[in-house]
């Protein structure tokens, strides 16, 4: 009797041990599954506060920096980016006297040094949802601007002569 009553605390034992790291490892599974931080939606840029300031004439792509880019490009094409100061632009690239692609849209000079370009037209087709390019405003006079897309990567756009 004493051999079958161990034989059963010990298969009472054992099940006990077994219910409890099923039901813990079962807790931490459902834990872990909980959480998800793949299926998080990606985090939204913090939307740019307008300064009311705006822009007003022609100006040309001077010069590219980008340090993580070929050296030695030439492209042939010239870039002029026409602002308003109703908050409209105009990009043109150009070759040869040619235009070969115009995009259209608005801007924005934000209040903690942020500009925006949002292109809602591409050639002759409005966009569905317009396209953000966002740039930190490094230095901006009468006849300069230079934007900074990231580390290593600056724009340097001059007014035009005659605007």
């Amino acid at each position: 009797m004493k051999g079958a009553l161990s034989v059963r605390l010990a298969a009472a034992l054992i099940l006990s041990v077994a219910v409890v790291l099923f039901t813990s490892c079962r807790e931490k599974e459902q834990t872990t599954t909980r959480h998800e931080p793949f299926n998080e939606a990606p985090s939204q840029p913090e939307p740019i506060e307008n300064s009311g300031k705006s822009l007003s004439g022609s100006y040309v792509i001077a010069s590219i920096t980008d340090e993580y880019a070929p050296a030695n490009r030439t492209t042939g094409f010239q870039t002029t980016i026409s602002f308003d100061a109703a908050g409209q632009f105009k990009r043109e690239v150009t070759s040869g006297g040619a235009v070969t692609q115009r995009e259209t849209g608005s801007y924005v000079i934000g209040s903690r040094g942020e500009f925006a370009l949002y292109v809602e037209q591409v050639g002759s087709e409005p966009l569905q949802t317009s396209r953000v390019e966002r740039y930190r405003l490094v230095e901006q006079s009468d006849r300069k601007l230079v934007l900074e897309r990231g580390p290593g990567n600056q724009v340097v756009l001059q007014l035009r002569i005659g605007n």
